[in-house]
């Protein structure tokens, strides 16, 4: 009977030990369950991360070519008006220029010219 005893206490550790292990297995594959959760929430969350900083990267460098356009487009604007005023200038000094020959012309063929003036458009003419 003792040694029936002996025997069913060393069964008894046996049988603990082997639950302890399954129980240790357990709680390590939960653990390992666990982390591999973590991993991929951490993971997700990195990768929504750098989404989220190439759109604010891509905002960015479209603002910042967007002003560069801008300023460029001003410039643009700018020499355009230049242009403008430029012809303007041009053609008042073109209608004088015709007013002025016009009135040249009228008074050269109404005889009207002094004698200087005279001398000075035969010179022209040679």
């Amino acid at each position: 009977r003792e040694e029936l005893e002996k025997e069913n206490k060393v069964l008894l550790r046996r049988i603990e030990e082997i639950a302890n292990y399954t129980t240790d297995s357990a709680e390590t594959t939960q653990q390992d369950t666990t982390i591999d959760e973590t991993l991929r929430l951490v993971q997700k969350k990195q990768k929504e991360e750098i989404e989220k900083l190439k759109n604010e990267l891509n905002s960015k460098d479209k603002q910042h070519h967007d002003k560069i356009l801008e300023k460029e487009l001003h410039k643009l604007k700018e020499t355009d008006q230049n242009q403008k005023e430029e012809i303007k200038a041009l053609k008042r000094e073109l209608e004088n220029r015709s007013t002025a020959f016009t009135a040249l012309a009228n008074k050269y063929s109404q005889g009207v010219m002094i004698n200087n003036d005279s001398k000075s458009f035969e010179g022209e003419q040679q």
